[in-house]
């Protein structure tokens, strides 16, 4: 999963001696940054990790186009990467079916949501965007609604990848063309109601459910 490009500068992180892994338990306390927070933005830079113990390691980046990453798993042990800076792959000029801007957020389902919330946001400086009680937890980094949320369920696993899209006209096309190839659509086009933003769900051949919006 891609963070934001803002890792942390300055500060101070101590590191012990490597394991024999190959890990290393890394303090991961900060300095705050000399630029001042935006007016109602996080108060700190996002991504950033505000205290505590992290087991993480530095390691070439598993993304084709990204250097050295720090890289840790969170408490239901889905990996992170950190990293700075970002080269860009090279140009394909075929026509793809559906123009996708970016990776929008992912959504996992775990019986620990507060646990987890906990940690995205007390270590990682994510922010609470919007929750349904404990049931349901809305996170962001950006200026993007949510980067990250949780479901309330008894397993633990991946419930959908989203993927932003230019306009609804695209959601409408990319819609059409998904029907057309026989991956019709399991929800929407239509708006959340958290969020509120308008999107489509399909499930990929893998089976995995997608949410384009």
């Amino acid at each position: 999963m891609r963070t934001p490009s803002q890792v942390p500068r300055s500060g101070t992180s101590s590191v012990s001696a490597p394991a024999a892994d190959g890990a290393v338990a890394t303090s991961v306390t900060t300095r705050s940054s000399s630029t001042p927070s935006e007016p109602g933005g996080p108060s700190a830079t996002p991504g950033r990790a505000r205290g505590g113990s992290v087991r993480s390691e530095i390691r070439q980046g598993k993304t084709a186009t990204v250097g050295q990453v720090v890289a840790f798993k969170d408490p239901k042990g889905t990996e992170i990467e950190l990293f700075n800076g970002i080269a860009f792959a090279d140009a394909d000029q075929e026509e793809r079916g559906v123009g996708i801007l970016k990776l929008g957020h992912v959504a996992y389902q775990a019986p620990n949501v507060m646990e987890l919330t906990a940690f995205w946001c007390d270590v990682l400086g994510f922010r609470k965007s919007d929750w349904r009680g404990e049931g349901a937890m809305f996170l962001r980094c950006s200026v993007d609604h949510h980067t990250i949320n949780f479901f309330k369920d008894e397993a633990t696993r991946l419930h959908h990848i989203a993927f932003e899209v230019k306009d609804f006209p695209e959601l409408v096309r990319g819609s059409d063309l998904l029907a057309r190839k026989d991956f019709p659509l399991t929800w929407g086009p239509a708006r959340h109601t958290i969020g509120h933003n308008c999107a489509g769900y399909h499930h990929n051949p893998d089976g995995l459910l997608i949410e384009l919006y």
